[in-house]
């Protein structure tokens, strides 16, 4: 007689613990992907606002002498990174403004906090003569120190040759949280 023989499905131990572990990684790799997503949506959310406030305020309807996008900027203590402020200059009046000089001071009480600087490592700027209603754009870089002190420290945007009818300066607000 011929004996048959039957399969049998057998699983030792070290299968069933290697598919619990394999399915305990899977879960938690799963939570980490949607947490990292997460932080990802509201990293974006947050970029998207920040652009549209400076969209609505740079929307090409200047009503001042000096504007600036975004007069209040967040740094977070100990980042390397610069935040963006856009200066704008605009000539408001009937006639035409000589060369202007564009000045950035950093007040005594914020000076060991912050630094403000235009995109070319100065912070005096020299901006060409501007015809009525003609405007100037310009970059300026503001960074936290790595001792910096948390709370709000300014930033002073000066046209000391502007003119006499107009306010001719205007206060970065850097709050360091």
């Amino acid at each position: 007689m011929i004996q048959q023989k039957k399969g049998a499905l057998e699983l030792s131990m070290n299968t069933i613990v290697i598919v619990v572990i394999g399915v305990t990684l899977l879960v938690l790799g799963l939570a980490f992907v949607s947490g990292i997503f997460e932080k990802l949506n509201i990293l974006g959310d947050e970029s998207f606002d920040e652009a549209r406030q400076r969209l609505d305020q740079l929307g090409g309807n200047y009503e001042n002498f000096i504007t600036l996008a975004p007069a209040n900027t967040n740094i977070e203590k100990g980042d390397t990174k610069s935040k963006g402020v856009k200066v704008v200059i605009s000539n408001l009046g009937g006639t035409s403004l000589g060369s202007l000089n564009i000045q950035l001071k950093v007040p005594q009480d914020s000076v060991n906090d912050i630094t403000c600087k235009f995109t070319d490592g100065t912070t005096i700027k020299a901006v060409r003569p501007l015809g009525s209603g003609q405007n100037e754009e310009l970059d300026v870089y503001v960074t936290a120190k790595s001792a910096a002190v948390l709370g709000t420290k300014s930033c002073i945007v000066n046209v000391p040759s502007g003119s006499a009818d107009v306010d001719t300066e205007k206060t970065i607000n850097v709050n360091i949280v």
